[in-house]
């Protein structure tokens, strides 16, 4: 028996989790992470190159175990590449077919080159990497690659801070990014059957609606509302407009040859102050989630938003960014579900407009309206707060 295989039996549900740490590579293996991560960038653009640069729609390869094939000797067979470990370069070519399957099916642009930029990805979607790869829980600390790293004189012992342990489990899938604060962090996808068990649901007929919005990102039914500090966001995208000014004076003053210190100095102050906006989005998304799922609600009901539609609109799009709309209900969609709580996506159409108490719908309310009386019973209601309530009584949307 493989012991790197999942004992599943056919039907039976997956159980997984994916968890980041964040890495301390000493100098050495920083500069191999580095180096890996080009050459993985320029493997994507030599597929690109090769199979759809210059090419007719008809003439653009297409995903099947021929394909897969070729693209996999063109790239192994490639000299340049010599050295990079296969699991890494089998992500390439997984990652190369699912842009050709967005491009075909949800009509998405078409592959283009990868830039040289300050962020990097390393990645693996193939189960095998587990063989490779050893935790030292207690010493923080995990082994991969020990066999290519060995080869260039380099530990492939990494430090990291192992903050949540699955021991047992077995990885799925791994991927190492440096972001755009130059920090480098790790995702392991951890297969847990056999270690955890699937969530039994709640049994609870109580149900909650929650209606997402831009000055409150939810509001919810029990007329709790939840909010980004949009104030704080504001200040720190105004310093990295100040920055973006000094990156394009550096790149008309360089003329091409950005990689000066200076010019990398702007690039790390930009990607910390772009990670202290993530950051703020992601502690109220945390919040808010934990508080939402922590009730004794059965069943969770969200408006489902056209999210798509509203970031054309040139008054909307910006807010909706900075608030992270579909951050939040992928979140919080992916913890109710966690913890067997039913989530559904409803149809938000006249749920403010519609009053909770008699039914009535008020055709002549507008954006601004804030606040409105029902000609129908005399209840005055919160806009947002109403459209909570109307969104909990509904049912899901096909």
């Amino acid at each position: 028996m493989n012991p790197y295989l999942v004992d599943r039996k056919r039907g039976e549900s997956y159980i997984g989790i994916s968890i980041e740490y964040r890495m301390y590579p000493n100098q050495a293996q920083e500069k191999w992470l580095v180096s890996t991560g080009n050459k993985l960038r320029g493997a994507y653009n030599l597929l690109v190159a090769t199979y759809v640069k210059d090419k007719e729609f008809k003439d653009i390869i297409r995903k099947n175990k021929q394909t897969q094939k070729d693209v996999y000797d063109l790239l192994t067979t490639t000299e340049w590449l010599e050295g990079v470990p296969t699991d890494l370069i089998v992500g390439v070519k997984s990652h190369f077919f699912t842009a050709l399957d967005n491009f075909r099916k949800h009509k998405k642009r078409v592959p283009k080159f990868k830039k040289k930029s300050n962020l990097l990805a390393l990645t693996s979607n193939n189960s095998s990497i587990c063989k490779s790869l050893k935790f030292n829980w207690a010493e923080n600390t995990f082994t991969m690659f020990p066999r290519i790293l060995a080869k260039a004189s380099i530990s492939s012992n990494f430090k990291t801070i192992l903050h949540r342990k699955f021991e047992g489990c077995i990885v799925k899938n791994i991927s190492i990014n440096r972001k755009s604060d130059g920090n480098w962090y790790v995702s392991f996808n951890f297969d847990t059957n056999g270690t955890m068990e699937l969530p039994k649901p709640v049994q609870s007929t109580k149900k909650l609606g929650i209606d997402v919005g831009v000055k409150d990102m939810a509001i919810t039914s029990e007329a709790d509302k939840f909010q980004v500090n949009l104030k704080k966001i504001k200040e720190l995208e105004e310093k990295i407009n100040k920055i973006n000014k000094g990156i394009s004076r550096k790149q008309r003053i360089n003329k091409g040859n950005f990689m000066s210190r200076n010019y990398k100095d702007l690039l790390h102050r930009k990607g910390r102050l772009q990670t202290d906006i993530n950051n703020l989005r992601k502690q109220t998304h945390q919040y808010a989630t934990n508080i939402i799922t922590s009730g004794e609600y059965g069943t969770i009901n969200v408006e489902d938003l056209k999210l798509a539609f509203m970031l054309k609109n040139k008054h909307l799009a910006q807010s909706v960014a900075r608030i992270g709309i579909r951050s939040f209900t992928t979140r919080l969609e992916s913890v109710s579900k966690s913890k067997g709580i039913v989530f559904n996506k409803v149809n938000p159409k006249n749920t403010s407009r519609k009053c909770n108490c008699c039914g009535h719908i008020n055709k002549n309310l507008g954006l601004k309206d804030r606040f409105w009386e029902c000609e129908g019973c005399g209840e005055v209601h919160d806009r947002d707060i109403n459209a909570a309530k109307n969104i909990r009584d509904l049912e899901i949307s096909k």
